[in-house]
């Protein structure tokens, strides 16, 4: 019997909905001459 493989190197759809948010919001203050917010969360 082959054991399930687990995939732990992509996200869910949901992790790259955030992480499209996150990296979205982190370019436009980038753009805007502003700091990176530290933790990078989405508002």
């Amino acid at each position: 019997m082959i054991p399930e493989k687990f995939n732990d190197l992509h996200y869910t759809k949901e992790g790259y909905d955030l992480f499209g948010q996150r990296l979205a919001r982190q370019a436009v203050r980038l753009i805007k001459g502003e700091k990176p917010d530290p933790k990078g969360r989405p508002e």
